[in-house]
Order: C-alpha cells, then structure tokens, then sequence
C-alpha cells in the first residue's frame, strides 16, 4: 500500500509541474481541506500517524504529534460550503457567461 500511495503523489507532483508548465507558471494551488484549524472546528477524530511513513518524523516536528485524519470524516455538506466559499473567492462570473457565449456561438457555427 505504501508503494501506491507514494506512486499517488509522485503522480501528483508530476500533474501539478506540466499544468505550471503549460500555464507558464500560471497556477495557484490552495489548500481547502483539511486544514488543522477545521479538525479541530470540526472535532474530527485524530487516528495514529504511521510511523513507517518516511515523512513521519518531519510532521511530527511541524505539528508536534503523529496524527492523521480522513477528509471524508467531515460531513458532504461542510466540504461542499468549503470548496464553494472558496470558489467563489476567484469566480468570475462574466468571463465564465463570455466562455458560454462564445460555447454557443461555435455550435452554432457548426
């Protein structure tokens, strides 16, 4: 399992570099959740961290204990006010009615 989950972010970090890339650079990636302010707003429940990990010991030191806890441990409806209020602080409202009128006038032209 530690294999797949290194592959995971591995992959990750190759996706993020090649839309950088593509987007000369272009690109903002913000953290929604979980944050360690919404565990404890959320009361989420701590699980043991793992200890084989490789990067254990540094989170430890960053966070003063080896815990981890699952996204999916926050109810559907407050993940989605997360991901919506954060949205919507970089929504553009006009360009995205620009893209869809121009969607249109192209299937038109069809």
């Amino acid at each position: 399992m530690p294999r797949r989950a290194s592959r995971r972010r591995r992959g990750a970090r190759l996706l993020l570099r090649d839309l950088r890339h593509r987007l000369n650079g272009a690109l903002h990636v913000q953290r929604i959740a979980l944050t360690s302010e919404q565990v404890e707003e959320h009361d989420l429940p701590p699980q043991p961290g793992k200890t084989t990990d490789a990067r254990s010991a540094a989170f430890a030191l960053r966070h003063g204990r080896l815990v981890q806890v699952e996204l999916n441990a926050l109810r559907p409806e407050v993940l989605r006010g997360l991901y919506e209020e954060a949205l919507a602080q970089v929504w553009d409202t006009s360009t995205y009615e620009q893209v869809l009128a121009r969607q249109a006038e192209e299937r038109e032209a069809l």
